[in-house]
């Protein structure tokens, strides 16, 4: 991307975004200097500098970063409440894929339902329903409704739910399944 000054949001959101922007865009910063219809162009850095890098491929991001990597670290409890998840939601239905990316495993079958986020201690789980639907059926643990900007990010209504212990694991799964139902219409 060439552009004529430095521009401070262009970095931030290539350290945000460190397997796409990082990888795929360079910045060129081109300034024009003219005096007396005498024109002098510098590119910095020089071209041959930025150092282009063949793009990451899907099969690479999926290798990279599957189940095992998102559990790295994790509490043991956090992983049984996982595999408790994961055995209900392939239970329901065996085609449903748990898509491990970067920084989650999203559940699927048609579209996402569901966004698994790992911390040490606890899983944060976005559900692609309406927030008063959760509100409803979640009485113990933490519910988060998203902002109107992070909900069109998502692409549907939708609020997160911070999972740490495994009572009362069945509100969740019953969220989940309703999501499921929900993305299956």
């Amino acid at each position: 991307m060439i552009i004529d000054e430095n521009k401070p949001e262009f970095q931030e959101v290539m350290e945000t975004y460190t397997d796409t922007w990082d990888k795929i865009v360079k910045l060129e910063i081109l300034k024009q200097y003219t005096a007396e219809n005498k024109i002098i162009m510098s590119l910095n850095p020089d071209f041959e500098d930025i150092g282009l890098v063949e793009p990451v491929t899907q099969k690479e991001i999926e290798e990279r970063y599957d189940e095992a990597f998102h559990l790295e670290g994790v509490d043991p409890k956090v992983i049984l409440i996982y595999n408790k998840i994961k055995e209900f939601i392939t239970k329901k239905d065996p085609n449903i894929k748990l898509n491990p990316q970067k920084y989650y495993i999203s559940l699927r079958k048609n579209r996402n339902f569901a966004y698994l986020d790992f911390k040490r201690k606890k899983i944060k789980i976005a559900i692609m329903l309406p927030f008063e639907i959760g509100k409803k059926q979640i009485r113990s643990y933490r519910l988060r409704e998203f902002t109107e900007g992070i909900q069109r990010f998502y692409g549907h209504p939708s609020f997160e739910v911070t999972v740490d212990k495994d009572s009362n694991l069945d509100e969740i799964l019953n969220l989940l399944k309703k999501a499921y139902e929900k993305q299956e219409e």
